[in-house]
């Protein structure tokens, strides 16, 4: 029921995409007056570190609503990643209406991070 409830919700608007430009903007600056990702973001490399290429440092929340009636509504990672090189990338990534358990939800994450990251 409490998975019905916010899936329906319609105060639950954010999207990947949405979160990614937010994390530009506070990349750039445009909307902070200080880049330092960890004022939003959180020092835990959380589930994205098996992914990062060697050098890289990460920035990220992560984490899921509890489960109900055997569907977790939402897992998600949300990071910016500075490579070695200087790049940044913000991503988001989210997972919704999952009857995987948790380890699974934490490797499906994982690899979606590690399939993006290659291309860089």
């Amino acid at each position: 029921r409490r998975a019905r409830r916010r899936a329906a919700d319609p105060r639950d608007t954010a999207t990947p995409v949405g979160l990614v430009r937010l994390l530009e903007t506070f990349n750039t600056r445009e909307a902070f007056a200080s880049a330092d990702p960890r004022l939003l973001l959180g020092n835990d490399p959380g589930y994205l570190a098996a992914a990062m290429p060697q050098g890289a440092r990460i920035w990220q929340t992560a984490g899921s609503a509890p489960p109900d009636l055997g569907v977790t509504a939402e897992s998600h990672a949300v990071a910016l990643i500075a490579l070695k090189d200087g790049r940044r990338i913000a991503l988001a990534i989210f997972l919704t209406s999952s009857t995987a358990d948790a380890a699974t939800r934490e490797a499906i994450i994982i690899e979606a991070g590690r399939t993006v990251l290659k291309s860089f």
